[in-house]
């Protein structure tokens, strides 16, 4: 007898690592988040595509047709017949898959399976074509609200009555609204050329460009300051001004949004009101002066008189000095008064507040 012996251990051991590879494989495909199916195609006599057979697929093509029943080796028509009748147009999908135009990522709304789906297409084999299913509702949803959401800023931001802008991290004016060009006479092309440091006053600058750094370092979530800007026309416009950062997803700055009103006629008015203040404060301080000085001198020549140093009076004479005596020094006091009032006003007197027993002021 003649024998060979073959050592086939290194032939086992591949075949064990193809199976544990396969198997690996096999896991990763039935848990994979993308759902999965393989579909042979049916034809009529005419060559349509009038069905599907399901042949293959995971756990997450499963759940998205969970109440569809048994799908292997069944047809869509009998297990899920509104895929024959969504508003995807499958047929017309594999038809173009089988003849090698492959469709990738594309993003469709499907009645059938009430989703936003991510698809992608292919045909591994003649008149067979697999599918790759991302379910991208959520995100849909999502995008949706976040247009509806900046449509809303938009709309907010150009029918504001007054000025708003967003201005980038070096003061370039990115986008301005009309009222904020009515205020500075510039329109929204010719700010775009410009930054806030170039209308800002010279002499405001330095306390703007303070708060936005401390916005920036993170030590101010917001600012509000009132500054001038000078217009196009050369005039000085008052202004209240608040700011905020926008930060991107990492926390890094991407621009600021500025409230800008403008308060010149404010600004004015309390200018005048100050004037006129300064102009009773002064009227008040001659006047005290002017009156104070006669009227003391006044008290003192009716004090003598009631007295008696000039001499002896009639009672009904006292009682008329005494009553002009009480009269001068009321009005004395008041001017005391005023003088007080005007120190407490341009702080030129503190008051410091003391305990007092309720009791003694009516003692």
């Amino acid at each position: 007898r003649i024998g060979s012996l073959v050592d086939i251990s290194d032939f086992e051991y591949a075949m064990n690592v193809v199976q544990t590879t396969k198997e690996k494989l096999n896991h990763v495909f039935k848990h994979m988040s993308d759902a999965f199916v393989m579909l042979k195609i049916e034809r009529d006599t005419s060559g349509v595509i009038n069905d599907y057979i399901f042949l293959e697929f995971n756990d997450s093509f499963k759940q998205m047709v969970a109440d569809s029943g048994e799908l292997i080796s069944s047809s869509a028509s009998t297990i899920f017949p509104k895929m024959l009748d969504d508003s995807v147009p499958w047929s017309q999908m594999f038809e173009h898959a089988l003849e090698g135009d492959e469709k990738q990522n594309e993003e469709v709304h499907s009645i059938a399976f009430n989703r936003w789906l991510r698809i992608s297409v292919f045909s591994p084999q003649e008149e067979y074509v697999a599918l790759i299913f991302s379910d991208i509702t959520e995100s849909k949803k999502n995008i949706e609200l976040l247009k509806e959401s900046e449509q809303q800023f938009r709309g907010a931001f150009q029918t504001s009555a007054i000025g708003m802008a967003l201005v980038g991290n070096g003061g370039d004016w990115m986008e301005v609204n009309p009222a904020l060009s009515e205020i500075v006479e510039y329109d929204a092309k010719e700010l775009r050329e410009l930054s806030y440091q170039d209308i800002t006053h010279e002499d405001d600058l330095p306390l703007h460009q303070d708060f936005i750094q401390q916005v920036l370092d993170g030590k101010l979530n917001s600012y509000q300051l009132e500054q001038r800007f000078t217009t196009k026309s050369g005039k000085t416009v008052w202004v209240l001004i608040n700011g905020s950062l926008v930060r991107d997803e990492k926390g890094e700055p991407k621009y600021f949004i500025a409230q800008i009103q403008d308060i010149t006629e404010r600004k004015l008015r309390d200018e005048r009101i100050q004037e006129l203040n300064t102009i009773k404060n002064r009227f008040i301080n001659v006047i005290s002066h002017q009156l104070r000085t006669p009227l003391t001198s006044i008290s003192w020549n009716l004090e003598s008189l009631v007295s008696g140093d000039l001499g002896d009076l009639e009672p009904q004479q006292l009682e008329f000095l005494r009553a002009t005596k009480k009269a001068s020094s009321d009005i004395i006091d008041r001017i005391a008064d005023m003088v007080t009032a005007l120190d407490i006003e341009e702080d030129k007197l503190r008051l410091t507040p003391e305990e007092v027993s309720v009791e003694s002021l009516w003692a």
